[in-house]
């Protein structure tokens, strides 16, 4: 940023100024790209999907009345995929 009368006079010391401050946002984004790639090793491989689809969903006794679709008989048997699959696919 140009810091009053003093820099708007020396375009010199307004551009090292700036490359300072470039400099200084540079070595902040390596050290966030570390950081991520160090977060992201980390997490384990149980995230990825599983190699088989779920066989049946169970789902507690009061668990019908929250979901319409799995009310009463007609649904029994019925394969009900996990919500995360029916938004994203798969």
């Amino acid at each position: 940023m140009l810091d009053g009368a003093g820099t708007k006079n020396n375009p010199r010391a307004s551009i090292e100024s700036l490359e300072h401050q470039l400099e200084a946002e540079r070595e902040a984004n390596r050290e966030d790209r570390r950081l991520l790639a160090a977060a992201l090793d980390r997490i384990p491989l149980q995230l990825e999907a599983p190699a088989e689809p779920l066989q049946k969903v169970e789902e507690g006794p009061g668990d019908a009345q929250h979901h319409p679709e799995t009310r009463g008989e007609a649904h029994e048997g019925v394969q009900q995929r996990p919500w995360w699959r029916r938004m994203f696919g798969g």
